[in-house]
């Protein structure tokens, strides 16, 4: 559950219960679905262990948002609807492209929408001297 988020320095950080995130990348759009059975899609490029979240939220209309994950071959690999919003918070599993669909629940109702989208680090990179750090440990050096 996101409790709210800021911004500092250009970077995004979002508190949920017990944790703070930060992520280099943030996406905002308001958009509409119009027509019955019409699906919106966004692509968004991943890296092996990133995570993304989105949340999808209805802005008017009877519109019950679903918004799904696929990945370049067109697998799902995430989804999630409600009546009023939607959210995934998906660690994907290899690098590559990725999109998101944002559709009516019952591809029968049409409204606007708001989706917001973050990006947060996956698997870091570790320095061969740095192995086997112990969490919450202090490594000094240059």
């Amino acid at each position: 559950m996101c409790l709210g988020y800021m911004r500092i320095a250009g970077l995004v950080v979002i508190l949920t219960i017990g944790w703070l995130h930060v992520c280099s990348a943030e996406f905002l759009a308001e958009a509409d679905i119009n027509s019955e059975g019409e699906e919106d899609r966004y692509p968004v490029a991943l890296a092996l262990g990133e995570r993304l979240v989105v949340a999808v939220g209805d802005l008017s209309g009877p519109l019950s948002p679903v918004v799904t994950l696929y990945d370049a071959d067109g697998e799902l690999v995430a989804s999630d609807w409600g009546h009023t919003t939607a959210e995934l918070n998906v660690k994907v599993a290899e690098t590559g492209e990725y999109y998101l669909t944002v559709s009516d629940s019952g591809s029968d109702d049409v409204g606007s929408y708001r989706i917001r989208f973050a990006r947060f680090p996956g698997q870091q990179l570790v320095d061969e001297d740095l192995a086997g750090l112990i969490d919450g440990g202090i490594v000094e050096g240059s």
